[in-house]
């Protein structure tokens, strides 16, 4: 192999390399961003579910 050959094949290497850094990259943050997305839903579900025991209470009064 010549230098010239050498030389592609180790550009391809670290293009190839800094693609695949980005991707690792974006699914850190993509999981970063579901996680919070999935803590902000559990704290709705557990909001959701006080407000229906209290309506429950309220129901139970009001009989």
């Amino acid at each position: 192999m010549d230098i010239d050959t050498l030389r592609s094949e180790l550009d391809t290497e670290k293009e190839l390399r800094a693609k695949a850094e980005a991707e690792v990259l974006r699914l850190e943050a993509d999981i970063v961003f579901t996680r919070k997305d999935g803590e902000a839903n559990v704290k709705e579900i557990e909001k959701l579910k006080r407000e229906v025991c209290s309506e429950k209470e309220t129901v139970s009064a009001l009989q």
